[in-house]
């Protein structure tokens, strides 16, 4: 499973937004591949299950235009 992160933004200047918009600039990867490392992200994050199910259907709610 891969995952974006930011160790220390301030630091190095970068926001996870910015970290996806290289992504997507550099490599190109598209609206859906960010959407599938948003959803590892959330999968493994250190919350309950509630709130992992709830994150989740709030990026699927986003639209692709």
């Amino acid at each position: 499973m891969v995952t974006v992160n930011s160790d220390d933004p301030k630091m190095f200047e970068t926001s996870l937004e910015k970290e996806y918009q290289q992504l997507m600039e550099a490599f190109g990867f598209g609206l859906e591949d960010v959407k599938k490392l948003i959803t590892n992200a959330i999968r493994s994050a250190w919350c309950d299950e509630p709130t992992k199910e709830r994150v989740g259907k709030e990026l699927a709610q986003i639209d692709n235009d």
